[in-house]
């Protein structure tokens, strides 16, 4: 087995995305788009050598398309497609085992200009939480919420200890007057209904 050591640029069209990937990433496009532009890649794309099929880093390739590169760096891994798959589920999962410390990242994003706050990935409402005390210190874990029960008034994925209180804490988060709050909770079904494996946290 022989990898390459360090990164080295390849064109955006010789590499191969995995088509059976099974990470959603869309939604997060844009803000790596923007990362790009503003600190360049902090770590290359991870291909496989024997067919350049992307390991880790669709959403890096992505948002490098949209923003018009032609090359991105790479680095090349000696790996069966066995590895390889196993090694791109591990690459999403494992960053999903570690925790935030509240108190130590108030004080990092506390310390950033706005414009580099606004290229971290928090966003507003998290930025909000993390300044004010209260932390997300418990949200965005990837926790799958499967086996829990639902009500129906509030959509599946939100807390169901105290449903309305707990959609009352975020419409106020959001700052939502409660007169719109029926069309915010119609959106929202429909967000999770179109979207069945999203889950939504609140801190």
């Amino acid at each position: 087995m022989r990898n390459d050591p360090s990164a080295k640029l390849a064109k955006v069209k010789d590499l191969v995305p995995w088509l059976e990937n099974p990470r959603v990433n869309q939604a997060a496009i844009p803000k790596v788009a923007e990362s790009i532009k503003t600190f360049g890649f902090g770590a290359p794309i991870i291909i496989r050598k024997a067919n350049n099929e992307i390991i880790a880093g669709h959403t890096r390739l992505a948002a490098a398309i949209s923003i018009g590169l032609a090359e991105v760096p790479v680095r090349v891994l000696d790996l069966t497609a066995e590895q390889a798959h196993a090694l791109a589920v591990a690459d999403n999962k494992l960053g999903e085992l570690a925790e935030w410390d509240d108190e130590k990242l108030a004080i990092v994003i506390g310390a950033l200009p706005t414009n580099l706050v606004e290229v971290t990935g928090m966003s507003s409402a998290e930025v909000d939480r993390i300044l004010n005390g209260t932390g997300i210190g418990s949200t965005g874990s990837g926790k799958s919420s499967e086996g829990s029960s639902t009500s129906s008034d509030v959509p599946a994925g939100l807390p169901q200890d105290d449903p309305k209180e707990d959609v009352n804490e975020i419409l106020a988060e959001l700052h939502i007057p409660i007169a719109e709050s029926k069309a915010f909770l119609d959106e929202l079904r429909a967000l999770v209904a179109r979207y069945p494996n999203i889950t939504l946290g609140v801190a």
